[in-house]
């Protein structure tokens, strides 16, 4: 009885027993505030990474959307159908500037572009809301003289930009795609660019009109009109 007695008089005042042992309010805090920090630490790091990431997706769908425009207006020349100048026409408009880098950039997007400045908005979801809108233009190429007066090469130029960028500083170059949790630039900027060359290939003088349409005066071999 006197051990039992002793040994609660020397146990220190607070101190627990092997069956109370656990954290205390100060050490359940301090584990808190921790756990808080790291969390507060790592958030805007994964931000950061989401935000990118969404970027980098529409910079990937802006490319395949004028790659798909390009190949649109491939397959109506390979075609070769009469009057395919014309369906050509309708879907790229032509500029007057020497190079396509120089070509007016878009000062108005709307569902059915019938001017050079305009650019053609696309609902690529289908959630009835325009994600992009498209500015489609060419050069006005080389048609070779005689019976036929469809177009046979020209210069072919396409740019993508987000449907809600600020249409009033709209720019030419596509900015480049950088670490960030916002559009940035590419409110201004295009999200996708593309320039190539469109020629008939199934003709037997398909060869002069693009060699004509390059420089009428080099020298391949060809006697070409």
């Amino acid at each position: 009885m006197k051990t039992r007695v002793m040994a609660r008089i020397r146990r220190p005042w607070g101190s627990k027993t092997q069956g109370e042992a656990g954290l205390t309010l100060l050490e359940a805090l301090m584990a808190i505030i921790v756990v808080a920090l790291a969390l507060s630490a790592a958030t805007p790091a994964l931000i950061l990474t989401v935000g990118t990431r969404v970027q980098s997706q529409r910079a990937e769908q802006a490319l395949a959307l004028a790659q798909s425009q390009v190949d649109r207006v491939r397959q109506i020349v390979e075609r070769g159908e009469v009057g395919y100048t014309a369906q050509v026409n309708s879907v790229a408009f032509i500029t007057t500037a020497n190079e396509l880098k120089d070509a007016p950039v878009p000062t108005s997007f709307v569902a059915a572009p019938n001017a050079l400045t305009q650019a053609r908005l696309v609902d690529l979801d289908g959630n009835s809301t325009p994600d992009f809108a498209v500015q489609i233009f060419r050069t006005a190429g080389y048609t070779p003289a005689g019976s036929t007066s469809e177009v046979a090469a020209f210069d072919l130029g396409v740019r993508v930009y987000a449907a809600d960028a600020d249409q009033n500083a709209l720019q030419a170059t596509a900015g480049r795609l950088g670490t960030t949790t916002s559009q940035g630039s590419r409110r201004e900027q295009p999200l996708a660019v593309l320039y190539t060359t469109i020629a008939r290939s199934e003709t037997g003088d398909s060869l002069c009109g693009y060699q004509n349409f390059i420089d009428s005066t080099a020298s391949t071999g060809l006697e070409c009109p």
